[in-house]
């Protein structure tokens, strides 16, 4: 998965910041998570890889970007259907 956050705090912020992803997946399981400023827009972008716990079941994705454990963005939400 890719997920562009802009706007807000996160414009103020630059890529030296120590901005984290925090990603649940709820009947999947999450790994090789990233984060990084585009410098051309100035978005932040995560990646993530999802991988469903039971074929044929959806997954409920959730991500929202962190700075020193407090929330900067909405929380993006999606659902995973194989």
């Amino acid at each position: 998965m890719i997920i562009d956050f802009a706007g807000g705090d996160l414009d103020g912020l630059d890529r030296t910041q120590p901005v984290r992803a925090y990603v649940t997946a709820n009947g999947g399981r999450v790994d090789t998570v990233t984060v990084e400023r585009i410098a051309e827009t100035g978005a932040w972008r995560v990646t993530f890889r999802v991988t469903p716990s039971k074929a044929k079941q959806p997954v409920d994705i959730r991500c929202y970007l962190t700075l020193y454990g407090e929330a900067l963005t909405e929380t993006w939400m999606n659902q995973l259907t194989t």
